[in-house]
């Protein structure tokens, strides 16, 4: 990954942190992550909310979904997440980004930086398969899915590590990742 010198952007002292919230396709990232971003606006903290989906659909949709692809496109929101918090926002990411590499970049280069790993079970990954990579990769429609045909490197040593099998456990797991964020409402 490229070195973080040389940034042209306006940097902020303190800056703000980056809560990574990274999981297998279905786990629950971007629900989460949007709940979090909530709770830190609701507290007063400045916070902005990406998406790895939304990211590479910002950026022209011109990387596939193979192993190259996909670290490439983590490493484009890893960047934007360190110019924001390097301007005093908390950044919420939700992205699958499951490359080992990429995890040692941001514990190195980001500020604050949190990294939260969802985990949860296979029949819960399919059931909440909107974009249908499950389904579609069973029926032998698609390859690249993490997790199945393609690598996932999780985390190792993320600070959290929390169970979204249940959805009526959502707040709970929202109040775990904002209770280690220390936040003061």
């Amino acid at each position: 990954m490229p070195t973080a010198d040389a940034e042209p952007f306006l940097r902020i002292d303190p800056p703000g942190r980056v809560i990574w919230i990274t999981g297998l396709p279905g786990a629950g990232k971007s629900t989460v992550a949007r709940q979090v971003h909530a709770a830190l606006r609701a507290c007063g903290r400045p916070a902005a909310y990406l998406d790895g989906d939304a990211v590479r659909a910002a950026c022209g949709g011109d990387l596939g979904y193979d192993p190259d692809g996909r670290l490439r496109n983590a490493q484009r929101i890893a960047r934007l997440c360190r110019m924001l918090a390097l301007q005093g926002l908390d950044v919420v990411c939700a992205t699958v980004s499951l490359f080992h590499a990429l995890h040692r970049w941001n514990r190195e280069h980001l500020p604050g930086y949190v990294e939260v790993l969802l985990r949860a079970r296979p029949e819960t990954l399919g059931r909440r398969d909107q974009k249908q990579l499950y389904s579609d990769a069973a029926r032998g429609e698609r390859v690249d899915v993490p997790g199945l045909d393609q690598a996932a490197e999780l985390p190792v040593g993320p600070h959290l590590a929390l169970d979204n099998d249940d959805d009526a456990d959502l707040p709970r797991v929202v109040e775990a990742i904002v209770a280690r964020l220390d936040v003061v409402g």
